[in-house]
């Protein structure tokens, strides 16, 4: 998929069920802010990317924290940690 020349998908699939996702650039651009942010700790990380992304929280934290990496990092998951951005061929993981 080419984000560029495709539509954004407007949610994400969590237990079954399509839960719908803020995929303005400027919210993924703050949560990206925060993710490389080293004053926050992990937890507080997540807690920004979930209360940013999803305008109605699913209960399934775990799986919406997945899915929501998975989206910002292009629908790509790379073993070894949770990536969040592709810098110069190089994965940043939490």
């Amino acid at each position: 998929m080419n984000y560029l020349l495709e539509q954004m998908p407007q949610a994400v699939l969590i237990d079954g069920e399509a839960v719908p996702i803020s995929t303005d650039f400027r919210v993924c651009l703050r949560i990206i802010q925060a993710l490389e942010d080293e004053r926050l700790m992990e937890h507080e990380k997540l807690t920004v990317l979930i209360t940013l992304l999803y305008p109605d929280p699913p209960k399934n934290t775990a799986l919406a924290i997945e899915q929501g990496l998975k989206f910002l990092n292009l629908g790509e998951s790379v073993d070894g940690g949770i990536p969040f951005f592709k810098r110069d061929q190089t994965y940043h993981t939490l």
